[in-house]
């Protein structure tokens, strides 16, 4: 099954009835390459698409564009180019932000929510970074230790103040994007499995990629 995280959707769709129905993307419809692109903007937060992935969801047949402009959206077509200039997350959680959402029978826990939780998460941590809403935490430790001293975790005000950071609407924080962990969810069954999807289906609600 495959999940359209968007919030006017948030629905789970069989696979075999998505091709029975021809819910799938077919050649010529999207800028070649930009697949991860389209997932990675269903936004599970939000309806509005990120300004510089606008491009990516429309559906724009390929022999509409210039040689010129599709060598240009080929070579920029994967998340990691996108992205990589404003922003500093392990590649592996670049990627996982970029697959689809699914779940398959007979995979114990993940039979229930499949690669949800991982998806979900990351595109969360990427889009936090893209929209500059998130703290500098290790600036945020500086200042404490510089303000309390090297124990400062033990000093009540400090701790008062590392609260409220934290549970702050700005900080939003969500978790700590370590490589070690992104690399281990990389390399899972289930995300090995969203990779390998040879169907690029869309949501039968809102028709973009799922």
């Amino acid at each position: 099954m495959h999940f359209c995280p968007r919030r006017s959707c948030r629905k789970w769709f069989h696979r075999a009835c998505l091709l029975r129905e021809g819910y799938y993307e077919h050649e010529g419809s999207f800028i070649p390459g930009s697949r991860a692109l389209r997932l990675f903007a269903a936004d599970p937060d939000s309806e509005i698409v990120w300004k510089k992935l606008k491009r990516f969801v429309v559906h724009t047949p390929s022999n509409e564009l210039s040689n010129t402009d599709l060598r240009s959206y080929v070579l920029s077509g994967i998340l990691e180019g996108i992205i990589k200039e404003v922003i500093e997350l392990p590649e592996e959680l670049i990627e996982v932000a970029g697959f689809p959402i699914l779940r398959y029978p007979g995979a114990g826990v993940l039979s229930t929510a499949g690669n949800m939780k991982d998806v979900v998460l990351a595109r969360r941590l990427v889009y936090q970074v893209l929209q500059c809403d998130q703290i500098d935490y290790e600036e945020s430790l500086r200042n404490l230790e510089r303000d309390y001293g090297h124990q400062w975790a033990s000093d009540s005000q400090a701790y008062s103040v590392a609260c409220d950071l934290l549970s702050s609407d700005s900080s939003r924080i969500l978790a700590c994007p370590r490589d070690k962990y992104w690399e281990e969810i990389r390399s899972s069954d289930i995300m090995r499995l969203a990779e390998s999807e040879p169907y690029a289906f869309l949501c039968p609600s809102c028709e973009n990629a799922i």
